[in-house]
């Protein structure tokens, strides 16, 4: 679906408000008594406090744990996440202190159910949807998305906002090891694909000049992505600020030409011929991807 059509949506819906107001199906914000927080530095929380995890090795076994949450770890994988280059003879029973102590610092923090439990070959760490940031910021995601399907565009930006408003940093955020690293990356990628999908539907319900700010940040942080590049010219287009938008495309060809070897893709260039032209209402690009 284009920007254009979705400013026609848009602008159907406003002649007939929601009459359910601010509780349209969004997920709720569930009270639970325990939380495990991914999407930032690591953090557990139980009844009374913020669980004491310990030192690096404390927090990279968690973080393992984490990274595979549901899945059991086998031990000797958990020794190549702790150890990657050089094993130590008493790997297996450093593991078994660490895992001893991180119990150790939930139940301190009166973290119920003992979550992080023996299995063989290893451990498993159990919490609630509900109790982990990074599952409830993929529930909103999906939640955003049955919105936006359902032409509730209002409903998905506020919703989309919501989850993005649970990242506290980068996940996992000064933790490494392999398992970490590759679901952090994962987690990134949907938060920024949730985030260009939101900036479509603000486009379509007419912020351009507000977005400016954020899209050119997000152009700078994530100079690759395509679709970021084309949103920020339709907002400065929009803007009357024809000039502005071709330099961003100049901007976006230079930085794919140096970094990729590689020309923008051709929606991108159409985009670029129609603000040349003055088209951009009727140009190809599509900027709302499902």
């Amino acid at each position: 679906m284009s920007i254009s059509q979705l400013r026609r949506d848009v602008t159907s819906q406003s002649r007939q408000r929601h009459t359910e107001g601010g509780r349209a199906g969004t997920l709720e914000d569930r009270r639970v008594s325990y939380r495990l927080g991914l999407l930032g530095t690591l953090e557990v929380w139980g009844t009374r406090r913020r669980a004491a995890i310990g030192g690096p090795r404390h927090q990279s076994l968690l973080a393992a744990l984490a990274a595979r949450a549901g899945s059991v770890v086998a031990t000797e994988q958990l020794i190549d996440d702790l150890w990657p280059e050089r094993t130590p003879a008493s790997a297996r029973q450093q593991v078994q202190n660490v895992v001893a102590e991180i119990r150790r610092a939930f139940r301190l923090a009166d973290v119920p159910g003992s979550p992080l439990v023996s299995r063989f070959p290893g451990y498993l760490l159990c919490f609630g949807d509900d109790s982990v940031d990074s599952r409830r910021f993929e529930a909103q995601v999906a939640d955003a998305r049955r919105h936006a399907g359902q032409r509730a565009y209002e409903d998905a930006v506020r919703v989309f906002r919501t989850a993005d408003a649970l990242w506290r940093g980068p996940a996992f955020q000064g933790i490494s090891g392999r398992a970490v690293r590759a679901e952090a990356k994962r987690l990134e990628e949907v938060r920024l694909d949730a985030a260009e999908e939101r900036l479509d539907l603000e486009l379509a319900l007419g912020r351009h000049r507000e977005l400016i700010a954020e899209l050119s940040q997000l152009t700078i942080l994530h100079p690759l992505r395509e679709r970021a590049w084309g949103q920020l010219m339709v907002a400065l287009y929009r803007s009357g600020r024809q000039a502005e938008a071709l330099n961003a495309y100049t901007r976006a060809r230079r930085t794919l030409g140096d970094e990729l070897g590689i020309d923008p893709c051709r929606e991108l260039q159409d985009l670029a011929g129609a603000i040349l032209r003055g088209e951009v209402c009727r140009s190809a690009w599509q900027s709302h991807r499902r």
